[in-house]
């Protein structure tokens, strides 16, 4: 039986939906994580291979070529396969070469300590981790931007999937502390803090800020940055 999280079809219909395929919105989210990323130490050499699990259209690859390094090899996987289509036009725009293959996050088809960094920027699901530590070479980095349960957004989409469940299960997602301790299980955690949303969440994003004055581990996402134990 298919998980909703492993349903092409009905990521499909998300990605093709103005919503949540709008170019301008996947953009403003891009550069939001990957500043995080950034401001934890992610960097790329020219010879580096970097993997963006659930990569939709790309637009965190973009991100990183425009502020790191266009000389490095890009390679984004996604279980979507119209997200996959505007994520090859979107990179040929951009004058990066179309590296993108349709695959779950539990099997991935590439092999084992292959890639200098993997970037995952979505809720950590069973069997997540465990790939990203097969695939992630023995010096690599893994830099997560996390969706955390202690936001405004959060709450709200958890009080709306009571009522219509989605593909996204808000009410999965962990605390800061929490997602800090689970990835401590499988990585070394270097780095980690908590991140605010940018302008694709204006009113959120402010209460959020807001209340993180007071409450330090409030915000919409965890931005860590993880190695591979040493064996």
């Amino acid at each position: 039986m298919t998980s909703r999280w492993g349903d092409g079809a009905a990521w499909d219909r998300l990605w093709s939906s103005n919503a949540y395929g709008n170019p301008r919105v996947r953009a403003a989210r891009a550069r939001i994580k990957i500043a995080a990323a950034i401001d934890l130490g992610l960097i790329v050499a020219e010879s580096d291979r970097i993997l963006d699990l659930a990569c939709g259209t790309a637009d965190v690859l973009i991100e990183v070529s425009k502020r790191l390094s266009r000389r490095a090899c890009y390679v984004g996987s996604d279980i979507s396969a119209v997200a996959l289509d505007r994520a090859r036009a979107n990179l040929c725009r951009g004058g990066l070469t179309p590296v993108v293959v349709r695959a779950e996050w539990r099997s991935l088809p590439y092999r084992s300590g292959v890639f200098d960094t993997v970037l995952a920027f979505a809720a950590p699901r069973p069997g997540l981790w465990s790939e990203i530590e097969r695939v992630l070479g023995p010096r690599g980095k893994v830099f997560m931007v996390v969706p955390s349960r202690t936001s405004i957004i959060s709450l709200w989409y958890r009080a709306t999937e009571l009522a219509r469940p989605g593909l996204f299960d808000e009410s999965s997602n962990s605390t800061p502390s929490d997602i800090v301790s689970a990835a401590g299980e499988r990585f070394v955690v270097e780095a980690w803090r908590v991140w605010q949303s940018g302008s694709d969440r204006p009113y959120s994003g402010a209460l959020d800020r807001m209340i993180a004055r007071a409450v330090p581990s409030w915000g919409r996402y965890v931005a860590l940055r993880c190695a591979k134990r040493p064996r």
